[in-house]
């Protein structure tokens, strides 16, 4: 079947066409980081200018209206913003830092309130889809140049770009070509700041690139996208490359009586087998612990810290910043890194955690029950398991830059209504 070709029809899908298919080139420049939080706070801006224009001649079908999960964001990050004022004033931090901290606060957290919001303007799914395609096609393209530049021993090039002059950070404004080699493994890290960042983002452009009509671009678009999970070496992005569309798979049809019916016959062979099912996941899980045992000892010892330091330092408003560099145990990795939720927990204190926590769960809860007849909001849902899943390996925060387009598809299953 053949599908017309896709054009941008205004400027917010312009922008996100072009800023999607030149990820590459925003790389090369450093200038990712800087860009998406530009993006984000201009369409947000889009959103709040066609609010604050509409009158009562304005159709009810362009009048913005905020889905309650919008407001449960909103609401969220700014538990997290107060949590982290209350600590560098606790902490004796200084205004400096706490306006270097809030900054990078916005350009993280910030993110998710700022993209789901551009979900309420007349931005196409289809534009985010087929430009997903192209940039997984060149992904295609780029993926085994590089591994060939690894098999012949080519030069390790990297640069940090003038961008980090603006805010954006070490490790965002790096730009490393070709390849990395991590504990004498090539790992590929294309557009991203390392390796797992990587196969987050190959899982979230999956379910993008899923979603595209035309079966070609569907095609590359899926071959590109398991190219940048493979690329990445990261036992997560592994994992979750089966498992999401799985879970997708189940909670969609839990409710169907051949389902049902199914589930009631197989109960009592699983009860059999539970045994073996359960040495079976203590095989995978020691299997996944040493398929990269210096990583998995320095991450289990930047979580007990990160735990510990909490409890005992700051439990109600947390450390407020993470330090440059940790303790010679964690690799020199700072407490607070590696893990969404004890990192929220170290830096910000059992409030933002229970903020954040409280609009993670509302979000699974809101599009589980959309994603039976919504397919914005079956795409939403496998975001935040994605997301969820990462988070307890990595600062989701501070990749938002990279993943962005999943959070407007997410903007877009908030605002779908409940049938």
């Amino acid at each position: 079947m053949k599908h017309s070709p896709i054009h941008p029809e205004n400027l917010p899908e312009t922008l996100i066409w072009y800023y999607i298919i030149s990820t590459y080139l925003l790389y090369l420049l450093g200038a990712q980081y800087v860009a998406a939080t530009l993006l984000g706070t201009y369409l947000a801006y889009c959103v709040l200018k066609q609010w604050w224009e509409e009158t009562d001649k304005t159709p009810p079908e362009d009048k913005i209206v905020l889905a309650p999960l919008n407001w449960v964001w909103i609401a969220a990050v700014l538990v997290i913003e107060f949590s982290l004022i209350i600590g560098h004033f606790d902490n004796n931090l200084g205004i400096g830092q706490l306006i270097k901290s809030t900054i990078f606060w916005y350009r993280g957290w910030g993110l998710f309130v700022l993209f789901p919001l551009a979900g309420h303007l007349k931005i196409r799914p289809e534009i985010i889809y087929r430009a997903a395609c192209i940039l997984c096609l060149q992904t295609l393209i780029l993926t085994p140049i590089f591994r060939f530049a690894a098999l012949v021993n080519l030069p390790q090039l990297a640069y940090v770009s003038p961008f980090k002059l603006l805010g954006g950070g070490a490790l965002p404004s790096a730009v490393n070509l070709f390849y990395i080699i991590d504990i004498d493994e090539i790992r590929l890290v294309l557009f991203a700041p390392w390796a797992p960042a990587l196969g987050l983002v190959g899982n979230i452009y999956l379910w993008l690139v899923m979603a595209e009509q035309d079966r070609k671009w569907r095609f590359l678009g899926i071959m590109g996208a398991v190219a940048m999970i493979l690329a990445s070496v990261s036992r997560m992005a592994m994992m979750a490359l089966p498992f999401v569309p799985i879970c997708i798979w189940g909670l969609t049809h839990c409710f169907r009586p051949w389902f049902q019916i199914s589930a009631g016959f197989l109960t009592p062979l699983f009860v059999m087998i539970l045994p073996w099912v359960r040495n079976l996941l203590s095989t995978l899980k020691e299997r996944f612990y040493n398929a990269r045992p210096g990583s998995s000892r320095v991450r289990k010892a930047l979580k007990e810290m990160a735990r510990q330091k909490w409890e005992q330092d700051a439990p109600l408003w947390g450390h407020g910043i993470m330090q440059t560099k940790g303790p010679r145990v964690t690799g020199g990795m700072p407490i607070g890194s590696h893990h969404t939720w004890l990192g929220i927990l170290y830096l910000q204190g059992i409030f933002a955690f229970m903020a954040l926590g409280t609009a993670f769960f509302l979000s699974g809860i809101d599009l589980g029950i959309k994603a039976f007849t919504h397919e914005n909001a079956r795409i939403g849902l496998a975001m935040m398991i994605i997301l969820f899943l990462f988070s307890l390996g990595e600062n989701i925060d501070t990749l938002a830059y990279l993943y962005w387009p999943g959070l407007i598809l997410v903007g877009q299953g908030f605002k779908e209504k409940w049938t």
